[in-house]
């Protein structure tokens, strides 16, 4: 069973159910998709019973309590908190049981906690950012300002698709988004903002890009009019970007 990452819903249990002093520590994401179900395969770490008035909350810090524990199962109904060194989300499939009353918690990581999305077959944490345009200096500095944030590097096929199949999946008009890589340094030698050489590219290159068009192209967007491929664009365009955290 798949879920998409539009089925989570990011939860904070926050100091409304635990109290002040452990409110930084309880940063979970709740997947309504599994609301009555628990995970069948593997087994609990544990499964322990709490009275209702210790309820979630002891569920919830034994679980962080426990670094082998990356999400639990918790009963509403029978107050029953089941463990598990799994971590299921969206990026995942699982059998499961239905079990009436029940919810599933998962760990969030800095990726999630972040608002990004996290893609666990390719290792990648990104954001596509539609809420302003900016030129290529200010999408760098608006993903800076996440910690470990970056215009996205797309350094691979599977990262370009997957990027292409979320924009598209947004249904909305977009010229183009920036992304990491730029020649200013040097005319046709591409390289990443760490000064790295880009040795992967996507050019349109039935289009002739990158191009340079009137000498003033110099940075690396994926273009709508291009089915995504790359354009080189004047690097004071303002466009929608995206960011990425390493």
């Amino acid at each position: 069973m798949g879920f998409a990452t539009a089925f989570l819903q990011k939860t904070f249990l926050t100091s409304i159910i635990f109290g002040e002093a452990i409110t930084s520590q309880i940063n979970y994401i709740r997947i309504p998709s599994f609301e009555g179900y628990r995970p069948t395969d593997p087994n609990p770490i544990v499964e322990a019973h709490y009275t209702p008035h210790d309820g979630i909350w002891s569920c919830c810090l034994a679980c962080i309590q426990d670094d082998n524990c990356h999400s639990f199962c918790w009963n509403t109904e029978d107050f029953t908190c089941g463990m598990y060194s799994t971590r299921f989300d969206n990026n995942h499939t699982m059998s499961l049981e239905q079990k009436y009353g029940e919810q599933y918690y998962v760990k969030a990581n800095r990726c999630e906690m972040a608002g990004f999305i996290w893609v666990d077959d390719l290792q990648f944490c990104f954001q596509i950012c539609t809420n302003a345009n900016r030129n290529h200096s200010e999408s760098k500095l608006a993903c800076s300002k996440t910690e470990g944030g970056r215009l996205a590097r797309i350094d691979t096929g599977d990262k370009h698709n997957h990027l292409k199949i979320a924009i598209l999946s947004l249904n909305d008009g977009f010229v183009g988004f920036w992304i990491d890589g730029d020649d200013l340094e040097q005319e046709g030698v591409w390289k990443y903002s760490d000064g790295s050489l880009i040795t992967t590219t996507f050019w349109n290159t039935a289009r002739w890009e990158p191009s340079n068009k009137f000498g003033i192209e110099n940075c690396a967007a994926m273009e709508t009019d291009y089915g995504y491929l790359w354009n080189d664009r004047d690097c004071e365009t303002d466009l929608n970007f995206i960011c990425e955290i390493v």
